[in-house]
Order: C-alpha cells, then sequence, then structure tokens
C-alpha cells in the first residue's frame, strides 16, 4: 500500500537512462536490533527502472515484519546529507527541496508484499541519491542509508556528422550527432579503451587500424598502425596497459597475435604462431605474420587482453574457447575454459577482466559472464546464460571491467547498455535508454568495451563510433 508520494514535472533535458536496483543488501536496524529481527526487505530491492522518458519505476518488496514502514526521500548530488528525523519527515537538509519522496508500509499480506511507485522527471544532467529509513512503531528506527539512483553522460568523443570535425562534445552540445570518421579525433569502430598511469586515454580504433592517444581533455598526443598485417599493422586491435611497468599490449584480432610496446610507438615484438611455422616470440624484422592456431599458447582470433599486477598477461583466445596466460614476454602459462556450455567452459570469450583471486571472462555465445579461481583455474559462478533483454541477463556480453569496490561493469552489446553488478553477482543498475540502439546522449549503438578510471566510467559505444563518459 502506498502512503503518499511526490514528484516533480519532467525536466526539459530528455533522460539517461539508469536501471537497477539501489542498494544489493536490506536495511539492518540500530543496535537495539542486533539480531535483524526487523531486517525488512528482501536482498536487491528496492529496484529501479526506466519507463518511457523522464519516468523511473521503482519496486520495493519486504521481506518480513508487516507494519514496518520505509521511508525515503531523492536529492540532488550536492545536497546536504538529511537526518533520519528529516527523511521520515520528507524533507530535505539545509531547505533543499526532495526531488521526490514518500513513505510506504510494508502490507500485510505476504502475497502482496511487493508495490512500486513512478518518479518522474529524472534530469539527464543530473545525478541523484535517494536516503532511505526504516522504522516499526518509531521504536526501531534504521540508519540513514544513502542509495545512487542514476549515472548521467557528461560527454563523447568522436566525429559530428554535421560538421565533420572529431573532438570532444559536452552533453547536450545541440546540433551534434556522433558518425564515423578517419580523420585524427574521430573513429571508426573502436573496440577498447584504456588509460595510463598518467591518465591518458589510449583507443583501439579499430576500423581504421590503429591506436590513438589523448591526454585527460582529449587532445590528441599520438596514434599509431595502419591496416595489414606486418609489424607496423593491426586488424582489430584491443588494448591493454600495465601500468605497474609501463608496457601496452595489443591483441591483434585478425593477425591472431599479441603485440608489446614500451614508449608508446616502439614495438618489442609479438607472440603467436607465426607464417613460417615458427611459434612463440617473434622480434621485429622478423618477417613472420600471424597465422591462427590452437596448440597451447597460440591463438585463434584473440578478442580481448589484460594484465594482472605481477605484470601476466591474460588473452581471451576467440575461436580456441579458452583464456590463456601468459608471462610478460609471451610464455605460456595455463589456460582457463574449453568448448562447451557446461559450468567452466566457454563459447566465445569475448571479454575478461581480474581481480585479485578471480578472472572474469564473457562468454558471448552462452550469454553470460563466467567467473574462475586465478590461482586454480577452478570454475567459481555465472551470471545469465540464455539470450534475453530482461535486466540483469545478455544478448552477446563483450566487454568488462571491475573497479576497486569489486564492482562488475558489462557492455551489453545486442541490448545497447552497461550493467553493474556487485561483487557478489547481483544486478546493480544498468546505463543506457531501454534496449534500443540510439545515437542520442546516453544512448548506445552495441557497446563493446567499458572501462573506469578516476570515478568516470569510458564506455565504447562502437556502432555510433565514439567513447561516452558516464559519472
Amino acid at each position: 500500500m502506498i502512503r503518499k508520494i511526490l514528484s516533480l514535472s519532467a525536466a526539459a533535458a530528455a533522460a539517461v537512462f539508469v536501471t537497477g536496483c539501489l542498494a544489493d543488501v536490506g536495511f539492518r536496524n540500530n543496535a537495539a536490533d542486533p539480531d535483524g529481527v526487523y531486517y525488512i526487505f528482501e536482498k536487491n530491492y528496492p529496484w529501479i527502472e526506466g519507463n518511457s522518458g523522464t519516468t523511473f519505476k521503482v519496486t520495493f518488496k519486504f521481506k518480513k515484519n508487516p507494519g514496518a514502514t520505509f521511508y525515503c526521500v531523492v536529492l540532488p548530488e550536492g545536497a546536504a546529507e538529511p537526518s533520519t528525523n528529516e527523511v521520515k519527515a520528507g524533507t530535505g537538509a539545509g531547505g533543499v527541496v526532495p526531488f521526490a519522496k514518500g513513505s510506504f508500509i510494508v502490507p500485510q499480506d505476504k502475497a502482496t508484499n511487493e508495490t512500486n511507485v513512478l518518479i518522474k522527471g529524472i534530469s539527464s544532467t543530473t545525478i541523484y541519491y535517494a536516503y532511505c529509513v526504516s522504522a516499526v512503531a518509531d521504536k526501531y528506527v534504521s540508519s540513514v542509508k544513502k542509495l545512487r539512483v542514476n549515472y548521467t553522460t557528461i560527454g563523447w568523443a568522436g566525429k559530428d556528422q554535421t560538421s565533420g570535425f572529431g573532438g570532444w562534445y559536452t552533453n547536450g552540445t545541440p546540433g551534434v550527432s556522433p558518425s564515423s570518421g578517419s580523420g585524427l579525433t574521430q573513429f571508426n569502430n573502436p573496440r577498447s579503451v584504456a588509460l595510463d598511469a598518467q591518465g591518458n586515454i589510449y583507443v583501439s580504433d579499430s576500423g581504421n587500424s590503429r591506436i590513438q592517444k589523448f591526454d585527460s581533455n582529449w587532445n590528441r598526443i599520438t596514434n599509431w598502425g595502419s591496416g595489414g598485417s606486418g609489424d607496423a599493422n593491426f586488424n582489430e586491435p584491443y588494448i591493454a596497459i600495465d601500468t605497474n611497468n609501463n608496457v601496452i599490449y595489443v591483441a591483434d584480432r585478425n593477425n591472431n597475435r599479441v603485440k608489446k610496446y614500451t614508449n608508446d610507438v616502439y614495438l618489442a615484438g609479438w607472440w603467436g604462431m607465426g607464417s613460417d611455422g615458427t611459434n612463440g616470440w617473434h622480434d621485429p624484422g622478423s618477417g613472420a605474420t600471424g597465422t591462427a592456431s590452437n596448440e597451447l599458447g597460440m591463438m585463434n582470433n584473440p578478442s580481448a587482453i589484460t594484465v594482472d599486477s605481477k605484470g601476466n598477461v591474460f588473452v581471451a583466445d576467440y575461436n580456441n574457447h579458452r583464456v590463456q596466460m601468459f608471462d610478460s614476454n609471451g610464455v605460456y602459462i595455463t589456460y582457463y575454459g574449453g568448448y562447451g556450455a557446461l559450468d567452466g567452459q566457454l563459447n566465445g570469450p569475448f571479454g575478461i577482466a581480474l581481480d585479485n583471486e578471480f578472472l572474469y571472462v564473457t562468454d558471448l555465445n552462452n550469454d553470460r559472464l563466467t567467473k574462475f579461481r586465478i590461482d586454480t583455474g577452478a570454475f567459481v559462478s555465472k551470471i545469465g546464460g540464455g539470450e534475453s533483454s530482461a535486466l540483469g541477463l545478455f544478448r552477446n556480453p563483450r566487454g568488462i571491467f571491475i573497479d576497486a569496490t569489486g564492482t562488475i561493469y558489462i557492455a551489453d552489446y545486442d541490448n545497447h547498455r552497461v550493467q553493474l553488478f556487485a561483487p557478489n553477482n547481483k544486478f546493480r543498475m544498468s546505463i543506457g535508454i531501454g534496449v534500443t540502439s540510439g545515437g542520442q546522449d546516453g544512448q548506445f549503438k552495441n557497446p563493446c568495451g567499458v572501462g573506469v578510471f578516476g570515478g568516470l566510467i569510458y564506455a565504447v559505444d562502437l556502432n555510433n563510433h565514439r567513447i561516452q563518459v558516464f559519472k
């Protein structure tokens, strides 16, 4: 039963949809309730999901203690955090007017322990937080729980179709739309993004067969590469940076090799099966080119690459349905996966990421994320399985990133969104407007890669030929 809900009129700007759950834990009350007797929310609730334009639907599901009340106010980023009493009263701190507010009684009937409300007018240029309190007859009152409601796009880098110029376009710039290009600060089907220790941005500009390097303000610094199979060439590159050792690795997908660079453009060498029958490391000038192989240590369409804290290199060996681990000189160590759909098997691994213990793999043709132990190779868990546009599921998942908090970011390619998951695999939220492609601010057309650096989310918007940045 909804007691009240207030909302503001729709903002003029179009919404950037961020859908998901506001929290992945329930609300545990104060010290007077040490055993969680008044733990009233199901895990992974409340949920928030986009619904037509600037409207969001928030769903609350309650676990027990009918008669408890949930209070919530929604305030813009930067507002002072309200006290427990201010949340209960439906006010903001310091006179800030809430964007929305409401209080909800936990239903008595367990068969109907779920309710939802609409919050209208979320602005694409403002970040909002929900501040929540739960209480039972004012005897057991929780502390204030702060929950992020949305992310906003701050702009994108690429070519504007109208002017023909490449560069950085802030969110809301009138009259611009993304398109492909071959000029400097323009992209043609970019595939991946990485940052070095100095904050410089590297983009694998796949359709132009090159790597472009920018400073943190998207001013071009340099670029290298061209189409082909020689030492100076790429054919669908994907990039990773070992920030501890200032080394760049490129998975040169259709050339079936990994290239190693120092000082940006200096090629130290590459590894893979050579066209002359030699395998392993190849120095520059060897004359050999890469060719597909299913031998251990060799590759067939490597589609992603990442580096651990020890300098070991992990490569998603797409057509061999495995992830291979090498040392920094391309010496084979071990592999993970193998073809199939059973737990621990892979069918087209496309994206990889690491934390201190686990390897995360987007298993494209199985439409899931698979998690392995790095040390033993043992299967740990999975998210998804079977193509779906439902929240928390995938259609051809590709790039992946793990941030310092353990949050998992996945580029959900054919659902045109980036999905976020908690370290325990629970769905959190999604960035993107529904599951329909588009070229407006905050929309995607087949996102292929994602990275999180300095509190910003860099999303590789492949068929919009741009890199979108969210905060």
